[in-house]
């Protein structure tokens, strides 16, 4: 029975009730909005309002709007404060998604978890780690499995197949590191 129940909760929230708690809440902040002042309130009601959801974490984080994110009742995204999430970013949530505080994402970028094994075509999922302090450009997709760390800037468009050191610049389709970032 409660394999039942947590299917009707799914659809019941996930399709009834979280698109139109999403849509109140991109209306409190957006990334057009100052980060102070009475801005900073309505950032923080956005974020209240997404941690019922699938949000987890502390301090302000900033969401502009149209973000997507998979599966949102599995509460898998941890999200560090004074964090800004640009438009449009997807979150494939079927594993932990860590991104560090002080962190910023670019309008459209991807965080998937999901993947399939090569050889038996199986579905696998592997968690996404984003250090605290990165920068990701625009339009940035990190793959499954791999973990950004701390400091670093990923150029926009980059595609993140593998680990990235911490306190480096990364660019390209794949990202490959092209030098070290001073600190």
């Amino acid at each position: 029975m409660s394999e039942v129940w947590r299917c009707l909760r799914f659809i019941l929230l996930s399709r009834l009730l979280a698109p139109a708690l999403i849509w109140v809440a991109d209306r409190l902040w957006d990334d057009g909005m100052p980060m102070s002042g009475f801005g900073r309130h309505c950032a923080d009601g956005k974020a209240w309002l997404l941690r019922r959801l699938w949000l987890r974490g502390e301090g302000i984080v900033y969401l502009a709007s149209d973000l997507a994110v998979t599966l949102p009742l599995q509460g898998n995204i941890e999200i560090g404060g004074e964090t800004f999430v640009g438009k449009r970013c997807f979150f494939g949530n079927q594993a932990s998604i860590r991104i560090g505080g002080g962190s910023a994402l670019g309008n459209d970028c991807r965080l998937l978890t999901a993947t399939h094994d090569p050889q038996t075509h199986a579905v696998r999922y592997l968690p996404v780690q984003i250090g605290a302090g990165c920068w990701l450009g625009a339009a940035v997709t990190v793959l499954p499995g791999v973990s950004i760390g701390a400091g670093s800037l990923i150029g926009a468009g980059a595609v993140v197949t593998r680990d990235i050191p911490p306190n480096s610049v990364a660019v390209g389709v794949p990202a490959r590191v092209v030098r070290a970032r001073r600190t």
